[in-house]
């Protein structure tokens, strides 16, 4: 399979709604860590999984439809469905995990667009390198509903470790549930 570059939200949710594993990542044409990063997506669109680059120059509407802030982003998705993501450089097996997971803890970050502490709690992700998936709970009613019920808290930045709910951006205890993980 070739590399292909997404630029209208009709192609991507055509690729992503395939009944199959595919990759999606955005990233900068100017960057050096994106041409890096997409060198790893291509060797692996090479091989056996469907996989497609969005430009951030030429693919903005895309990026904001999938929540996207930070380049080089890597999303994975099976059967349509968002399994996992990641920011910056890593190897090409752990893109490759993207799409299938292995069975350990899930993180969730549950954010708004504008909350401070969210950028904090999700710069601090960031810089572990852990995969994680962001929700956006200003438009994701029910995610909402279900912090409200799990946490018992309305307030955001809230980070779903396995079955544990850290408010805020309790560094300390993210870091302590990370190295449970």
């Amino acid at each position: 399979m070739a590399l292909r570059t997404l630029t209208t939200e009709e192609e991507m949710n055509a690729l992503i709604q395939q009944k199959k594993p595919v990759i999606l990542m955005a990233h900068h044409s100017g960057s050096l860590t994106s041409r890096t990063v997409v060198n790893a997506i291509q060797r692996i669109a090479e091989s056996d999984i469907d996989a497609a680059i969005i430009d951030m120059n030429s693919g903005s509407s895309l990026f904001k439809a999938l929540g996207i802030t930070t380049v080089p982003t890597v999303v994975g998705f099976n059967n349509g469905i968002e399994q996992n993501r990641t920011v910056g450089i890593q190897s090409e097996s752990f893109y490759r995990e993207l799409v299938n997971p292995k069975k350990q803890k899930q993180i969730k970050l549950y954010k708004t667009p504008t909350c401070p502490w969210c950028t904090v709690a999700k710069k601090h992700l960031d810089s572990k390198g852990v995969s994680y998936i962001e929700i956006d709970v200003s438009t994701d009613y029910a995610a909402a509903n279900y912090l409200m019920q799990k946490s018992g808290q309305t307030g955001v930045p809230q980070i779903e470790i396995g079955d544990e709910i850290v408010v805020g951006a309790d560094i300390h205890r993210i870091d302590d549930l990370l190295r449970k993980m």
